[in-house]
């Protein structure tokens, strides 16, 4: 915001600049992939609450040293019963499909 003689000179092939640019990156944000909306994975959404409590529960619990890493694979299985399985396997599904599409993208657009 500086209105000196250099600043004042310059203004006008700084604010060019500044157009081609937003003009650029809004070329680029209109061919982007659009990816899937994080409200359709119904898996997380129903089980992140429980998922997210008992890792921050195991967590901190680790580093205060009132749990031990020794059990892990109770934790895992904690985790499991708690909805994780469905929740990969619905990533997983999620992930091939926008691969697919990322793949599908690249070939008409080709890879720059």
């Amino acid at each position: 915001n500086r209105k000196d003689e250099c600043n004042i000179s310059n203004t006008p092939e700084t604010t060019a600049l500044f157009n081609k640019s937003g003009e650029n990156s809004r070329y680029a944000a209109a061919h982007l992939v659009e990816w899937k909306d994080p409200a359709s994975f119904e898996s997380w959404t129903e089980c992140s609450a429980d998922i997210e409590a008992e890792k921050d529960q195991y967590l901190w619990g680790v580093i205060a040293g009132q749990e031990s890493i020794d059990d892990w694979d109770n934790y895992v299985a904690t985790l499991n019963s708690l909805g994780l399985e469905d929740v990969l396997a619905e990533a997983n599904e999620d992930y091939a499909e926008l691969n697919a599409q990322m793949e599908e993208y690249l070939a008409a657009h080709g890879e720059a």
